[in-house]
């Protein structure tokens, strides 16, 4: 039975559960038979024999792709059930997409056994606040980049992501920090029907409305720039654009990326300041395409399962400037990853045009390493430090 407790004080809400919690699953019951991995992105029945009249119930704490990376059951008797399927036999979930808070559960019968599951979920990689990069494989850096440069994010083969960076100064807690964020997001794509896409949409809004501005090279367009709002998505091939709320989202059949114009953290000390978070998703194995993947986040689909930590800000006194610019996380320099303008997807490392591409040389990079997994998706993060008084509950 959960106990949970609930205070709130200063916008803060901790909760105590009897359930063991982690990052991104927690097992809610059966813990006996099944586990968290210790980088926190597999759950498993232990992946040996399995016994009889096991069962397990294990929540998703955020929204993610999940992936069997071994699967061996007695079929159509002993079931991993996530919403309304059960797989069973030797075909378990590929690229299943779960909500946070999804339930998953796992339970044998009484007679045959098999080998097990793993099973591991891909997490959006990002890019948020001032801009704080979660990447791949589970590596983070802080990028500060430059007041009015727009840097490659992910170049992969018909697909460009970049972002505009700007100059801001705010209130971080009880801070002043001079450093940057993101403004504006451009993508160009080339879809399966040979037109070429280009999508931009920025953190503030267009006088009182808010959209996206698709422009379309090609036999199947109709208007040459189109405005992508709530009320009118964008469908051509391969690639839809939809707005959603703040976020829009970007898919292709091999990437969701999504940009949301966002608050400023601390937003009442920050008031009417608005900035870009990104998100990226592959919805295939961009770890093993022939055309490997770069931009600041696209490098780290290289195949290794490792987290390579490059240059993070370490703030003190009541004023910052931040300075960090990937160092070791990334190949070359930052200035190697600017663009011309939003729409070029000409830079050292581009893949746009690429037939094959190898995979960065992880062993020159100089940033720490640790073996982590595939947790593929990436996102760039603005991470509000707690006040004093908002320390409880805190590791």
């Amino acid at each position: 039975m959960q106990r949970r407790i609930l205070f709130l004080a200063q916008l803060m809400l901790v909760v105590f559960t009897d359930a063991q919690p982690g990052v991104y699953w927690s097992i809610l019951t059966g813990s006996e038979f099944c586990s968290v991995s210790s980088d926190g992105m597999c759950i498993t029945d232990g992946s040996g024999e399995y016994a009889n009249d096991e069962a397990c119930t294990i929540r998703a704490e955020v929204a993610m792709s999940i992936t069997a990376t071994e699967f061996d059951t007695e079929e159509d008797y002993d079931f991993f059930t996530v919403g309304a399927t059960a797989y069973s036999g030797s075909t378990g979930p590929t690229n299943v997409q779960v909500a946070a808070g999804t339930v998953v559960e796992w339970s044998t019968d009484r007679s045959y056994t098999g080998a097990g599951w793993t099973i591991c979920g891909t997490f959006p990689v990002t890019a948020r606040n001032d801009p704080h990069f979660r990447l791949p494989h589970g590596g983070r850096a802080d990028i500060r980049g430059e007041d009015g440069a727009i840097y490659n994010l992910l170049s992969a083969k018909n697909v460009s992501l970049s972002a505009l960076f700007e100059a801001a100064d705010f209130t971080w807690s009880k801070r002043s920090v001079h450093g940057t964020k993101m403004a504006a997001a451009f993508w160009v794509i080339r879809t399966y029907s040979n037109d070429t896409v280009t999508v931009s949409y920025t953190a503030a809004v267009h006088g009182q409305e808010r959209y996206a501005i698709v422009s379309v090279v090609g036999a199947e367009a109709t208007d040459n720039k189109l405005h992508v709002d709530a009320a009118m998505p964008f469908k051509l091939s391969n690639l839809a654009v939809t707005l959603v709320g703040r976020k829009l989202i970007v898919e292709t059949d091999k990437w969701q990326m999504a940009a949301s114009a966002d608050p400023f953290p601390f937003p009442i000390l920050n008031k009417g300041k608005v900035l870009m978070n990104i998100e990226v998703t592959p919805k295939y194995d961009a770890d093993k395409d022939v055309v490997a993947p770069h931009g600041i986040f696209g490098q780290a689909y290289d195949d290794d399962e490792m987290a390579v930590n490059g240059a993070v800000d370490s703030p003190t006194g009541s004023e910052w400037t931040t300075k960090a610019q990937g160092e070791g996380a990334i190949e070359g320099s930052i200035a190697e990853y600017k663009l011309a303008d939003g729409f070029s997807t000409d830079f050292k490392y581009s893949r746009f045009d690429a037939v094959r591409a190898p995979h960065r040389d992880v062993s020159k990079l100089t940033g720490p390493k640790e073996k982590r997994g595939k947790g593929s998706s990436a996102r760039v993060e603005h991470y509000a430090e707690p006040e004093p008084s908002a320390a409880v509950g805190s590791d």
